[in-house]
């Protein structure tokens, strides 16, 4: 899926929409609150690097 697909089936999910959505991706991802643009960043990065940080990140988030 592209990235514009990706962000708004998660938008769809949560509710979460602009800053609010897009500051706890890239924090999740690049471990900032600020830097380039996401879409082409995780582009670079991979789907195993980019699955692997969001679950690092919902692991820490749960407390596990």
């Amino acid at each position: 899926a592209t990235w514009g697909e990706w962000t708004n089936a998660v938008k769809e999910a949560t509710g979460r929409k602009g800053a609010k959505l897009f500051m706890p991706l890239r924090s999740a991802l690049t471990g900032a609150t600020h830097g380039p643009e996401l879409a082409p960043l995780v582009g670079l990065m991979g789907m195993a690097r980019v699955l692997g940080r969001l679950e690092s990140a919902r692991t820490l988030a749960l407390g596990r």
